[in-house]
């Protein structure tokens, strides 16, 4: 709430020159003005930050002249190249790592030292959630009179986190990205099954951050410089502008017609804004002839070669750009920020445009995920150290959807998200490049278990039993 102040009198200044829509200010609520100023601040990053690119995920594969043949020779013999000469350097880094977890495991007083420091970050985690769960206990909410009536339709709005990824179904696609799509044996499919539910939209948006999801639901909200661009690079040509508009109408009809609507996004917004800072700088400084998406670059240099070839690129741009850094250094400075001050908006924002959309909508919104929840900083330990720390700020992060349900009071019910199995449970480097749709990179999201216990989770949120795996 102090952020989404700050942001409110930063920005007034701002504003005043960009002519923002007008607001009624005798109906107005401080939501509505909150989201008019955050809408016209992002039309003033978009504009300063945003950068014109060309399109690489529309190719002519039927172009052979000598022009094209040549570029496609430099552009193969450039990942050829940079493959080469990371080749081993991946490997050599985790030995190095293992190597310093093997001389830290048998040392029995950094051992205690580590478990005193992970106890604190553990208590102010649940603090979060002990505060949470007493608001929602003390709250009267519509959300027990679910137990009574039936459901017709159920609908699940929100990122990766049960869009299926990382199940059979979802990995017949072929894809990273798999938008909108219904997949068996998903939390959505699984709850609308138990609840007898006549209908399920499952609207989930992989890569999605919350900027995309209140996109999609608001017509006045125009996105940011991020939605602009890296967006749809990052999610491989499918979270572009022009599909988010197509899908406008869906989403915005499933959401009036349904009994119940569920929301879960939250985790793209931690490190989606930091890489699309360092991809749109990296633009600035990819070879003429690199015409590659980022995938196809994982694909051809290894994610470690992809990952450090990006990294050289942006020091190119800042070589070869210098009039460019001021640009560069604020695109980084507003990654942070939108991570502190723009997801608060976006998720009283999107509370907002639910109950706009439907007043009588039971909303269910999930808290407390945390994929890396059992990640150690010495395996051999068990300390959870890693997990506990980053949990902290996913806990910070969930404080903004906590207030979000707060703001309406008896109509909306928390889902507790902790301690959900996951797929990637073991420490590892968790970057983009890094990203599988199986269990050979990183995979932050649940398991075929861990589905049905979300699934659990979301109809003991309505009162309801569960014929499914439990959490632990």
């Amino acid at each position: 709430m102090v952020c989404v102040g700050l942001t409110v009198m930063a920005s007034a200044a701002l504003a005043d020159e960009a002519e923002p829509a007008a607001v009624n200010t005798e109906e107005a609520t401080f939501v509505d003005v909150v989201k008019n100023v955050s809408s016209t601040l992002d039309g003033i990053r978009t504009v300063v930050l945003g950068n014109e690119k060309k399109d690489i995920f529309q190719k002519n594969e039927e172009a052979k002249d000598l022009g094209s043949l040549i570029t496609g020779l430099a552009e193969n013999a450039t990942a050829v190249t940079v493959k080469n000469a990371v080749s081993g350097a991946e490997e050599q880094a985790y030995e190095s790592v293992r190597g310093a977890r093997d001389f830290l495991s048998s040392n029995s007083d950094v051992n205690g030292a580590v478990k005193e420091a992970a106890s604190g970050p553990r208590s102010a985690i649940d603090s979060v959630y002990d505060f949470a769960e007493e608001q929602v206990a003390n709250s009267k909410s519509t959300v027990a009179d679910t137990a009574g009536r039936d459901i017709q339709v159920y609908t699940s709005i929100g990122d990766s986190v049960q869009s299926g990824c990382g199940l059979e179904e979802y990995a017949t696609y072929g894809q990273i990205v798999v938008a909108n799509e219904t997949i068996r044996g998903s939390a959505p499919v699984l709850v609308g099954r138990a609840l007898g539910a006549e209908k399920v939209n499952q609207l989930h948006m992989p890569g999605a951050r919350s900027t995309e999801i209140r996109y999609v639901l608001d017509d006045e909200y125009d996105g940011d410089w991020i939605t602009d661009g890296q967006s749809y690079y990052l999610s491989d040509g499918v979270l572009g502008k022009e599909h988010l508009d197509s899908w406008k109408d869906e989403y915005q009809n499933a959401v009036r017609e349904s009994d119940v609507v569920v929301l879960d996004f939250g985790f793209n917004d931690f490190w989606v804004p930091w890489y699309g800072a360092m991809y749109d700088v990296a633009a600035d400084g990819r070879l003429p002839w690199d015409d590659m998406t980022p995938w196809e670059r994982v694909d051809r240099m290894g994610s470690f070669g992809a990952l450090a070839d990006t990294l050289a690129s942006v020091g190119r741009a800042y070589v070869f750009n210098p009039l460019n850094w001021w640009k560069y250094d604020l695109k980084f400075a507003d990654s942070i920020l939108k991570f502190v001050v723009d997801y608060p908006v976006n998720c009283f924002a999107i509370t907002d445009s639910i109950y706009n959309l439907n007043p009588d909508a039971t909303l269910l919104v999930c808290v407390g995920y945390n994929p890396m929840e059992d990640w150690d900083l010495v395996p051999a330990w068990d300390d959870n150290l890693v997990g506990d720390v980053l949990g902290v700020v996913f806990a910070m992060h969930d404080v903004a959807k906590i207030a979000a349900f707060l703001n309406y009071p008896g109509e909306a019910a928390l889902v507790d998200m902790r301690h959900v199995d996951v797929i990637t449970d073991n420490t590892m480097i968790f970057v983009f490049e890094k990203m599988t749709i199986d269990d050979t990179g990183f995979n932050p999201h649940p398991t075929v278990r861990g589905s049905e216990q979300v699934a659990s989770q979301i109809l003991k949120a309505l009162g309801r039993g569960t014929p499914y795996a439990t959490i632990d």
